[in-house]
Parts: C-alpha cells; structure tokens; sequence
C-alpha cells in the first residue's frame, strides 16, 4: 500500500503544466479526483500567453471545467458528505464559459476599433501579454504542478488540512507578491529582452502599460490558487464566471476611452500621440478587471466553509519532495514559455521594420489577434473531444489495461482529425470575413495583414490535439521525463526555424512564417512523442493515424472548393460602412460555414466515416438551445 500510494503522490504531482504545457490532469484510481482534473485544459491557459489577453481566462475556466470533470468521476463531494450536481454543475460552467467567450471577442473588437490595428494596438498587445507569460514561466508551472494537487489532498485528510492549505496559501501569496514586485520593476528590461525589435516609440509606450499591467502577476496567481481552493470544496461555477467580470470591466472602459477621445484612425495610431490620460484611461480598467476576477472568489471561499488564516512555516511537509518530482514538468513549461519568445522577436522586428519603411506588416498585435480567434476552434475540440478521453486514460494506465488505452488513442485521434479539419478549412476559407467582422473598422491592407496570420496557424489545430493527448497518456504512466523530450524537440525546432524565417523571410512575412515555424515545431514535437506512445503501447497506431487523416483530407477537398466559390461570387472583402462591413461579414461567414458543413458531413458519409459525422453533429448540438 505504501508503494502504491507513493506512485500515486508522484504521478500526481508530475501532472500539471505539462498538459499546463501541456494539459494536466488524471487520478490513479478509480476515477479521478479533483486535483488532477481541475487543471484540465490548463495548456489553453499557457497558449494564451500568446495572445493579447482578449480572452486571458482559460486558466479559470479550465479549472472550473476540470473540477467538474473530476466531480463526475468522484460521483459525490468528500465536503460534508453531500452530493455535488456533476450535471448543473457542467451546465453552469459551460454558461459561464459561453458568456466570457462571447464578451472576450467583443472586448477583442472593441480594442481594434479603439486602439486601431498597428502602433498603438501593438503597444498594447506587447505589455499585456507580459503578465500572462511571465506567470506562466515562472510561476503557472508550480501552481499547477505542485500547490494545487497538495491542496486537494489537503482537504481529503481527516482534520480537514485547514492548516496545510493556509500555509500554502500563505507560500504562494508571499512568493508571488515578490516576483510581481520584482517583474514591475524591471518590466524595462523584460520589455526589451521579449520584444527587441520594437520601434522606439511602440517599446515606450509597451514600457509604460508594462508597468500598469505587470501586477496583474500576482492576480493570476492568486486566482488560480483560490479557484483551486473552491473546486476542491465541491464549488465549480464561481471560477468559471469570475473572468465575465474582468471582460465587463475592460469593455466598459473601452466604452469611456470612445466616450472621451474617440475612436482610433484609420491605419497606423502613432504611439507617441497618446497622451498620459489616455493611456491611463486603457490601462487601469485593463488591470482593475484581473483585480476583480481574483478577488470575486475570496466572498464564495468563505461562503464554502473555509476561513484563511496567515500561517509561515513548511519544513517537514513534503513541499521539497513534491517540487523534486514535479521538476520534469516545470521544465517542459520553461522550455515552452521561452521557446515562444524566438517568434516574439520576429514580430517585434517586423513591426519595428514597418515602422521604419511606413509600411503595413503584420506586427505582435496581428499575431495576439489571430492567435486569440485561432485558440476559439482549439477550445472546442479540446472541450468536446479531449476531456472526456483524459479521464478514460488515466483509469486505464492505472489498472495496466495497456490496450484499452491504444483505443483510446486511435478513438481521439480519429475524432480530432476529423473535427480539427473542418475548423483548418475554415480559417482557411473565411480568414478574411473573420476578421473584418473581428476589425469592421479597419483598413483593407489591415485585415490582410491579420487574416495572412490566421492562415498560417489554421493547420496548427490538427497536430496541437495530437500532442496534447500524447502528453497525457505519457503523464498517465508517470513518464513526465519522457514528455519532457517532447517539448526540448518542439522548443529547439521552434528557435531553430523561428531563426531560418529571420534569415530568409522578407521581413513583410515574418509574423506569417513565425506562426507556421510554431506549426512546424508541433508536428516535429507529436512525432517524437507518437514514437514514444507508440513504443509504450501494445500494437501499433500508425495506419489509422493515416486512415483518419486521409479521410479528413479527402472531405476538405469539396469543402475548400465549396467555400471558395463561395466567397468567389459574394466577394472575399466587405465594403462600406463599419456597420454594413460587421453584418456582411457575420453574414458570409454564417452562410459559408453552413454550406461548408454541409458539404463536409457529407463528404464524410460518402467516405463512410459515420463516426466522425457522428462526431461533429455531437459538438454542433452543445451550441443549440436546450430545452427545458
């Protein structure tokens, strides 16, 4: 019993931001429990870091979604005795979810409205994607790896743990308090070092929000912590909604800088005609709505049963064991966060390039752009299709059920190929109308520059799904080591080719070759790991990878051609008004996607995929009204 217990504190312990770089979940026993699920989807909160924060609440929603996963798996709360409504609980999240993603894309489109497409936008994305990173790099990867799991296990013991949880609480809150001190500080210096090729005057007013927005660190951190708290006392909806409230408050800002000042120009928004009040004006509501989204869960904590006490002290706790066994883990997070930042320099010297030559080029905010409504279809083959699968994974490994878990893997592959298709289809096809309904307001030559990077990471959704599941299933057999060489070879391919695309790209296409260089560094990281998994399970998956992918292949040809033609005869580009150009685009992308859907599910009828088509239509009615 004592082996196995031990195997069960390190299996544990070694999941988080691996799948928090990349997914982190799964139980060794019968279900999962809380602490291993609650992070589920924590890999959407690392991949946000790239993006401009428009939708920077994957974190807390992921553990609220992951916490009600591991609720269903508990089948009852260990709080109390009571049993916790997996269903309404599921509903609520899912509401919440819904609600944050649908404000986050206006909050999206208001920013390009207000703050324009270059110069003052790329300012923006630059200092606000900063504090996403620099937690996840230096902190994300502990909170998920090692303090939320002891918490859970905490709460379990028979006294409650009230004691333990305050004092890593209190270790949490302390350590991160100094690195956001530390990081405000020197938030010059980061600035620099992330974004060396920034025009002068886009790093100075980067220099300036970084300082108004590195404290957001602590908020993040804190946050992700007391959600944790929550869902381990069987509360699952309140982190889930909390990010509404930081979306409210950044719209309603952005309503009061057009009140005041405005909407932005067309094409470029010089920086340097910012004055000190408009900046002000963006910044505060930017920072006061992740203020908020932390500090609306400390009222349910209390509510919950549980009363913080400040509490120093943690020799003979087994913190040191746990950071020792986690160390894997956070090095795969490491390696990827500073892996990101190769790309980074990319866009930061294009925009510096476009500056220079008065140009229009794709910059860092083109990039935060496309990656944020790149990362909407991302979300729902992972809430659709992945969750689900990670808990089956993780009983299998557990009961030595080796082949259950080759199913397993050919059933997700075979399900996320075929939905992933269709989403890289339409990001192909509808780049443009997707963007004109994202930036009405902007400028042609705007809209190409952002659509040119949604194309580039469109094909990215296929392999993403692939190597998160292979992350997982190596994390089910304890093999964080062996995850970790995953990610070493997707880090090294991305600097290398991140390096090529600096050396042989005009810099007019850098952003572009950036993304696809993040692509690349996906396939050559799923292949090592695919060989890995290969090797670990009994037969060989191999021919229905390719069965799966030839399927899909074979069906996205009539969609493109569909979709293409299309937009042939309505016109890729809307013209007109900021009104007429919003509804034209919602319009084609409406009717195309339809007819493109359309196409697809019967392509794969034909082909006799019913499962894929089952599949999809599965997904498609989440989306419908439920009665009742």
């Amino acid at each position: 019993m004592e082996v196995k217990d031990d195997m069960e504190n390190e299996s544990r312990a070694t999941r988080g931001p691996q799948t928090g770089a990349i997914l982190m979940d799964q139980g060794l026993q019968a279900g999962p429990d809380v602490a291993d699920l609650s992070a589920t989807g924590e890999f959407e909160a690392l991949l946000e870091t790239e993006g401009n924060g428009v939708d920077g609440d994957f974190a807390a929603q992921s553990l609220a979604e992951g916490g009600a996963q591991a609720a269903g798996a508990e089948s009852e709360g260990k709080e109390g005795g009571q049993a916790i409504n997996v269903v309404k609980s599921s509903m609520t999240i899912a509401a919440g979810t819904m609600t944050s993603r649908i404000l986050g894309f206006v909050r999206g489109a208001l920013l390009l409205a207000v703050l324009g497409a270059a110069g003052v936008q790329d300012s923006f994305s630059v200092a606000n994607n900063l504090p996403n990173q620099m937690y996840g790099l230096l902190a994300g990867s502990v909170i998920s790896a090692v303090l939320l799991p002891q918490i859970v296990r905490a709460f379990a013991r028979p006294d409650g743990g009230h004691d333990y949880v305050h004092r890593l609480l209190t270790l949490t809150g302390v350590a991160l308090f100094v690195m956001t001190v530390v990081m405000t500080l020197g938030a010059s210096v980061v600035v620099t070092i992330t974004y060396p090729g920034l025009a002068p005057a886009t790093r100075l007013l980067a220099v300036t929000w970084a300082y108004w927005f590195m404290p957001q660190i602590f908020f993040y951190g804190m946050q992700s912590v007391l959600g944790q708290v929550l869902n381990a006392r069987g509360h699952f909806w309140e982190a889930a909604w909390s990010p509404v409230i930081n979306n409210v408050v950044s719209i309603a800002g952005l309503f009061y800088f057009v009140a005041l000042y405005g909407w932005a120009p067309k094409g470029y928004f010089d920086p340097a005609s910012l004055t000190a009040n408009q900046i002000l004006v963006i910044a505060i509501p930017t920072t006061l709505g992740i203020v908020l989204q932390a500090v609306a869960l400390i009222w349910p904590l209390k509510a919950s049963g549980y009363q913080y006490k400040f509490t120093w002290g943690f020799r003979g706790y087994g913190l040191g064991e746990a950071f020792r066994v986690a160390a894997w883990t956070m090095a795969s997070a490491a390696i990827y966060m500073v892996s990101i930042i190769s790309v980074q320099m990319l866009a930061s010297a294009a925009e510096g390039y476009a500056v220079a030559n008065n140009l229009v080029v794709a910059g860092p905010a083109a990039r935060a752009n496309a990656f944020t409504i790149y990362m909407l279809p991302h979300s729902v083959i992972t809430a659709s299709v992945a969750t689900a699968l990670f808990a089956k994974v993780s009983r299998y490994a557990a009961n030595g059920d080796d082949k259950a878990v080759r199913n397993a893997l050919e059933s997700y592959v075979h399900q996320v190929s075929s939905v992933a298709m269709f989403f890289v289809v339409s990001l192909l096809v509808f780049a443009v109308p997707i963007m004109q309904a994202y930036g009405a307001s902007r400028s042609a030559a705007e809209i190409n520059a952002y659509a040119g990077v949604l194309r580039a990471y469109a094909p990215g959704l296929i392999v993403m799904g692939l190597f998160i599941v292979e992350v997982d299933i190596l994390l089910s057999y304890n093999l964080a080591k062996t995850a970790f060489y995953g990610y070493l070879a997707k880090g090294v391919a991305l600097v290398g080719l991140a390096g090529f695309a600096w050396l042989t790209f005009p810099p007019t296409f850098w952003v572009e070759a950036g993304a696809m260089a993040e692509v690349a560094s996906f396939v050559i990281g799923s292949l090592v790991l695919f060989y890995q998994v290969d090797k670990l399970l009994p037969g060989h998956t191999s021919e229905l990878v390719v069965r799966a992918l030839l399927s899909s292949l074979i069906a996205a040809v009539p969609t493109w051609l569909v979709g293409w033609t299309f937009l042939t005869l309505v016109g890729e580009f809307a013209v007109g008004g900021t009104a007429h150009v919003l509804l034209a685009s919602l319009l084609k992308c409406a009717v195309g996607g339809v007819l493109c859907l359309l196409v697809y599910l019967t392509s794969l009828w034909v082909l006799g995929d019913r499962q894929a088509v089952n599949q999809l239509l599965r997904i498609g009615k989440r989306f419908l009204p439920k009665r009742g």
